[in-house]
């Protein structure tokens, strides 16, 4: 473990601030800011610890269509004009990293991967008044997890996205890459790093949306409504791009070192999914059907959508804290290596898990999300929900989520918390028993 026993744990992911204010995924400055001064003021000691995806730099600035996947030259200036955007959270950030009584971790993420630039580093120190020779800030920029001690409990804490193979950041190219740059080799063929297929979706598919439909930054959680529901607002050249994209994902044979420790661990501790009923399994058959068809845009209207959506809205649980995520399934690894406690982000999806042998919580996000129709609302209902989206309408909602973990009398507590009307509200409320390594619920 990195840290050993000590203060409380103020766990979030998933801020995704961007060059931009009051559009795109993260809208929430004020909130933010409110949420940081009452850390500072009503918590501590107290880490902070920010675990992923903390800037996007996969969002455009002003003027700007599109960006490059992988910019190394642009990021010192991208990462300025975030900072410059969100002034009140960076003032918030940086009176944490100023009080004795709090420290601020920042782990990095698939969408903040240039955070490896110490160019990039350098901008947020400067920003937050430190020194880069004696910061207070603690940075895991190379898809580390961070570990702490709670009272007994083992907590273990990582974004998530080294699961995804869809977004996963190869850490080790990403590295010589970085390296290499040093020297001058400043192309993609000399320093070979090349971003996941997930970030090319979004710079390919994604970013061209924004200006017509800017709901598509709030189309999380990533599950599988995302696939058809973008594919309906594309060009008929612009699908065909699209799908190829997707059938390269599907094809591709991952063996990770996560997915080989997955294949030896002991089968009764996993989290298992139905392989043959699987959204990786109804991706491949609708890839398939969309070869198939041959329709005019102009006259799709997405109905032929909805009974797949609401399928989707019935098995997904995205938005319920207590249904298993994508995340789920890796926990045991690490529960069975003396984690009593693993917190991710990266899927947006706030969550409370209690396992056979720990307890998975999911900090959620705070930007927003685009909750689908309940599975059984009616078809007028869910043609106005395809409506809305044709029309532009931004259907995305907010909720501000973390995690907190802290020692009292009894040992150790763990909450998934939400930001609500300018206070914390518990969520979930759950105790260790160190005598069997439980976690009981209390609230």
């Amino acid at each position: 473990m990195d840290a050993s026993d000590g203060p409380e744990l103020i766990l979030l992911s998933d801020l995704h601030l961007g060059a931009e204010r009051g559009r795109g995924l993260f809208r929430a400055d004020t909130e933010l800011a409110a949420f940081l001064r009452w850390v500072a003021e009503e918590t501590g000691p107290a880490r902070v610890v920010i675990a992923g995806d903390f800037l996007d730099f996969l969002v455009p600035r002003d003027g700007e269509e599109s960006v490059p996947a992988f910019d190394p030259h642009g990021a010192m200036a991208r990462a300025g004009a975030i900072v410059e955007h969100h002034p009140e959270v960076f003032d918030g950030l940086a009176r944490l990293v100023s009080s004795p009584r709090h420290e601020l971790w920042i782990l990095s993420g698939n969408h903040d991967p240039e955070l490896l630039l110490p160019d990039v580093r350098e901008v947020l120190h400067r920003r937050l008044g430190l020194n880069a020779l004696a910061s207070s800030i603690r940075w895991r920029t190379e898809g580390e997890a961070a570990g702490f001690q709670v009272g007994p409990a083992r907590v273990l804490v990582a974004h998530g996205d080294c699961f995804d193979d869809v977004n996963r950041i190869e850490h080790g190219t990403l590295r010589t890459a970085v390296n290499r740059l040093s020297y001058g080799f400043s192309q993609p063929k000399e320093h070979e790093y090349e971003p996941p297929l997930g970030t090319r979706l979004v710079v390919e598919h994604v970013l061209g949306l924004r200006s017509r439909y800017p709901w598509v930054d709030a189309l999380k959680p990533e599950r599988e409504a995302v696939f058809p529901v973008l594919n309906q607002f594309l060009s008929f050249a612009e699908k065909k791009r699209f799908r190829k994209v997707l059938w390269e994902i599907f094809r591709s044979q991952w063996d990770s070192f996560w997915s080989r420790s997955l294949r030896k661990s002991s089968p009764e501790t996993l989290v298992r999914a139905n392989e043959a009923d699987s959204p990786r399994e109804r991706l491949r058959l609708w890839l398939e059907e969309e070869a198939s068809l041959v329709r005019s845009s102009s006259e799709d209207r997405g109905e032929d959508l909805i009974p797949r959506l609401r399928q989707v809205s019935a098995e997904d649980g995205s938005f319920d804290l207590f249904a298993p995520d994508a995340c789920t399934r890796w926990v045991p690894l690490f529960l069975d290596r003396g984690a009593d406690l693993v917190v991710m982000g990266h899927t947006h999806a706030a969550k409370a898990l209690p396992l056979e042998r720990g307890l998975y919580l999911n900090s959620g996000s705070w930007g927003r999300l685009l909750p689908l129709p309940e599975s059984a609302a009616s078809e007028g209902e869910w043609k106005g929900f395809l409506a809305d989206l044709h029309a532009g309408r931004d259907l995305g909602e907010a909720r501000p989520t973390w995690v907190r973990v802290e020692r009292d009398a009894r040992g150790t507590r763990a909450c998934l918390m939400e930001w609500k009307d300018s206070a914390a509200e518990s969520r979930a409320f759950y105790r260790f028993e160190p005598e069997n390594r439980h976690w009981k619920r209390e609230g």
